[in-house]
């Protein structure tokens, strides 16, 4: 009776663990299908995905600023970014090419001017579906030995510290009628007693589009 039991539980584990299995794999979209499109519709049409060499513009959410340091708190009025497609196959695959911040000063009454220099350029990016495969989002790494995404910060003798992390996440959200790529992201400090301000974090939204013709035109990351 007792063996009988035991095959009996060990019946139901092995039937839990394909359903999991099963569950898990059906969940997990392969990252190939992830295109870069000219219309915000899942799957993308033939022949409106966009292929090697498409360029990507990206400027701050109109009447938001990025911070960069939460305390002291440092915010710039202005940051763009650029980047390039690189698969062959359409994928959302390609690299970051340069990123700016401009305007850059420390929050408060009495605000001091800063300066950030972005380094390592370029950057490994990959468009993703999310895990929960409700979205999509956009994974910055570092690109061969250029070093992980990093900026120099200084403002007046109060900071001057290189902050980056190996790995930037921005979830990408559709907004009348464009992408914006949303980004929270902590950050780690380099330099004396950098490592030990408060909640170096990077935050901004981006507008994002693709250059077509030399225009810029909405664009979406969607499924193949």
């Amino acid at each position: 009776m007792r063996l009988i039991k035991m095959f009996g539980l060990a019946v139901i584990a092995v039937a839990a663990l394909m359903a999991f299995v099963g569950a898990s794999s059906a969940m997990a979209t392969p990252l190939e299908e992830v295109v870069v499109c000219k219309e915000n519709v899942s799957p993308c049409p033939t022949g409106k995905s966009l292929g090697s060499g498409t360029v990507l513009h990206g400027e701050l959410e109109a009447g938001t600023k990025a911070l960069l340091l939460a305390n002291p708190e440092i915010l710039c009025e202005s940051s763009t970014t650029l980047g390039t497609l690189t698969s062959p196959t359409s994928l959302a695959h390609g690299e970051i090419t340069a990123l700016t911040f401009g305007t850059c000063h420390t929050g408060g009454p009495t605000p001091v001017n800063c300066t950030v220099t972005v380094q390592h350029l370029n950057y490994l990016v990959k468009g993703e579906l999310k895990s929960s495969d409700t979205g999509y989002e956009v994974l910055v790494t570092e690109l061969g030995t250029n070093g992980k995404p990093q900026a120099k910060v200084v403002c007046g003798t109060l900071v001057e510290c290189e902050y980056g992390a190996p790995n930037v996440l921005l979830e990408a959200e559709a907004k009348a009628g464009d992408t914006v790529l949303s980004v929270l992201q902590e950050l780690e400090g380099k330099g004396p007693l950098c490592g030990t301000i408060a909640k170096p974090i990077w935050h901004a939204k981006y507008l994002t589009r693709c250059l077509e013709g030399g225009n810029l035109v909405g664009c979406w990351l969607t499924m193949e």
